[in-house]
């Protein structure tokens, strides 16, 4: 069973293109927690990508679709990591600028893509926990709170990797204590 990599997506481009994605999405997947996938990814396209394209992902699940005049939000989870062959596919078949954010915890990758016209413009990829620092400070710490409890502060800071040495001093300081708060000896026997 593949890992969900929770994705969201952000599609701007001329009102009627917007439209027809929408409408085509709608088709394929009438049900909101239903999947596109690699069965039915080609009913996306006026002509379908050619043989052996890659979608890069197996599946993309929509669990949030909504539309407004210049924009169209779609959240859901692919298998493993973003279905960017599938994004910057149909960035080029509609015409739309889309930017996908995504995010697997579980294996410890964070990261954005943007596709202008079927080209790629934009990419950066990191750690999850440097992207929840960068983009969700709170939740950060919660996280840092959470790995606390069960795992000891040298393991903690080899789990940051990289990331622990680029953070200020402040912030090595107040891992510290959170995980002095946190830890329980117990639990790591």
């Amino acid at each position: 069973m593949a890992n969900n990599c929770s994705n969201y997506i952000t599609i701007e481009g001329e009102s009627e293109n917007l439209k027809k994605l929408h409408q085509r999405i709608n088709e394929v997947v009438p049900k909101l927690g239903q999947s596109l996938n690699l069965g039915n990814y080609g009913d996306l396209f006026d002509t379908a990508p050619g043989e052996g394209y890659e979608y890069s992902s197996k599946w993309q699940t929509i669990h949030e679709l909504d539309l407004s005049d210049d924009m169209l939000i779609i959240e859901g989870d692919s298998a493993w990591g973003p279905a960017d062959g599938l994004w910057k596919a149909i960035s080029k078949e509609y015409s739309l600028t889309i930017e996908v954010k995504y995010e697997e915890p579980g294996e410890d990758f964070a990261g954005r893509v943007t596709f202008e016209g079927g080209e790629e413009t934009y990419r950066e990829e990191t750690t999850y926990m440097e992207h929840i620092y960068r983009e969700e400070r709170d939740y950060f710490w919660d996280e840092i709170a959470n790995k606390s409890e069960w795992t000891c502060f040298e393991d903690l800071v080899s789990d940051l990797g990289d990331f622990y040495e680029t953070l200020p001093e402040n912030d090595k300081e107040r891992i510290k204590e959170v995980h002095s708060e946190n830890y329980d000896e117990d639990e790591d026997e």
